[in-house]
């Protein structure tokens, strides 16, 4: 009987196994798969895949790979897409076809061009999410059972031109579960067989011990039925103990949760009163920067607009601070910010603006290489506030305005392998070798705390933290601070 639990429990789970190993198979394909359309749809332009969609309207139009130039440029960008991902079937882009009210092959990483076919069996998922992608789980077509994904090919202005479309065969997916499961059956076997033995000489040595004891047992069952009485008396003992113990561990459990509830109602207060203080401050600073700038103009030429010089700059460098603990207290109660693609163009733009208002000093010239078109994966809101404190911490880290009219800030992007590098160069006379050294330290410490930064910083590093992203000031020259953000991809 029990030989036979065990025989069934064996099967059961090679079966299991099998299934399991078999869905998760088709559930890793598809995965792949759809990793393998979102990079193809990524190298892939879409003017060029438009160009032969309205070049070539007939079936049959290309019949070598070689007749449109770009045609064979994506055909090759699909090959390598192909054997980079080890794929046995082709990859192919797909265009609907309304009038005909079907999809038609155009461009295909096969040596042959399918141009213009139709594709006659499809499943309805692949029309219904054309314009964002997916994966179609097990379907049937023409051409046999599929696992599949297709990615949405979009213009700069985000219109769907078409798609690409990836597959793998289920059979081979089949094939490679049931290589597995004879593999485990073989195995099972090996281990049964000698277990079989030894089960029968185990069981026969045991039932002669069971003999041997049942004699003994007898006789120690009389003297566990004077011991069992004293383990009763004990036992109860013991729960007159527990209930005690249970009894102060409520009230203790109650007085630390009293005592929780009031920590994060001061620590709510004391949040509230940060922000709305660091809010009412700013109304006086404003002030306060308008009487400087009326009280300068009244002093030029004076030995006492020296003084000025310095109050003005003590405002700026408190308001600085104030707008600092605003940005830290704004990140600090922000939820975890939700990633998408955004343009770096439109935070920096947000970000000049604000800056431009603050401005209480040398005139800034914005030097903006050409950034149409840099994407990152992040939060506009996070990178704004990133960069906001940025431009103001090196404005206040200036030692020199004295005699500057202006101020030159270049900004430019580059790539830097799947990530996109944000370059701030501060071209002004630059700032002092010690304090180089200094910034060059806590920005590239590990440390992440408010102590070792200081507000600005804090407020940075707090707010790339967030978006994965991180900053490094690369720089020896003199002339210039450069700063650099790196976006992953």
């Amino acid at each position: 009987m029990v030989f036979a639990a065990i025989i069934f429990v064996i099967i059961y789970f090679i079966v299991y196994s099998h299934q399991l190993l078999l869905a998760n198979s088709k559930q890793e394909i598809l995965k792949k798969l759809e990793g393998t359309a979102a990079t193809a749809t990524l190298l892939i332009s879409a003017n060029q895949h438009q160009k032969i969609v309205e070049r070539f309207p007939n079936q049959d139009d290309i019949t070598h790979i070689v007749q449109d130039k770009d045609y064979l440029e994506i055909q090759q960008i699909l090959l390598q897409v192909k054997n980079k991902n080890n794929l046995a079937s082709d990859v192919y882009t797909l265009v609907y076809n309304s009038r005909k009210m079907a999809f038609e092959f155009i461009v295909s990483s096969a040596p042959h061009p399918y141009f213009r076919h139709t594709y006659a069996v499809y499943p309805q998922q692949l029309k219904q999410n054309y314009a964002v992608g997916g994966a179609l789980k097990e379907y049937k077509s023409e051409n046999g059972s599929w696992l599949s994904a297709f990615a949405p090919i979009k213009d700069k202005d985000g219109l769907v031109v078409g798609v690409v479309q990836v597959d793998e065969s289920i059979e081979s997916v089949i094939q490679a579960a049931n290589a597995v499961l004879i593999n485990n059956i073989l195995i099972a076997l090996a281990v049964i067989v000698p277990f079989i033995i030894l089960f029968f000489k185990y069981m026969n040595n045991t039932l002669l011990l069971e003999e041997a004891h049942t004699n003994s047992l007898y006789e120690a069952n009389e003297e566990l039925k004077v011991q069992s009485e004293t383990i009763r008396q004990n036992n109860i003992r013991l729960e007159q103990a527990q209930l005690t113990i249970e009894s102060k561990n409520q009230q203790l459990d109650s007085k630390v949760r009293e005592r929780t509830s009031e920590l994060l109602k001061t620590t709510k207060e004391l949040k509230a009163f940060l922000y709305r203080s660091s809010h009412d401050i700013q109304g006086p600073l404003a002030t306060l920067k308008g009487l400087t700038l009326l009280l300068k103009k009244d002093l030029e030429g004076t030995p006492q607009e020296v003084f000025m010089d310095m109050f003005n700059k003590e405002v700026a460098s408190l308001s600085n601070r104030i707008k600092g603990v605003c940005s830290v207290y704004e990140l600090k109660n922000m939820r975890q910010p939700v990633l998408g693609t955004m343009q770096l163009k439109g935070a920096l733009s947000e970000v000049r603006k604000k800056i431009e208002l603050e401005r209480n000093g040398p005139i800034i010239n914005w030097h903006m290489e050409e950034l149409e078109g840099m994407l990152v994966s992040s939060n506009q809101a996070v990178v704004e506030i990133v960069l906001e404190e940025l431009f103001r911490s090196s404005l206040q880290s200036r030692n020199n305005f004295e005699g500057a009219e202006a101020i030159d800030f270049y900004v430019g992007c580059k790539k830097k392998g799947q990530s996109t590098l944000l370059v701030i160069k501060d071209a002004t006379k630059g700032i002092s070798t010690d304090l180089l050294n200094y910034y060059k330290a806590r920005f590239n410490q590990n440390d992440l705390s408010l102590n070792a930064n200081g507000v600005g910083m804090y407020a940075v590093r707090l707010g790339l933290k967030k978006i994965n992203a991180r900053i490094e000031l690369n720089t020896s020259e003199k002339k210039h601070t450069e700063f650099v953000l790196e976006f992953p991809a």
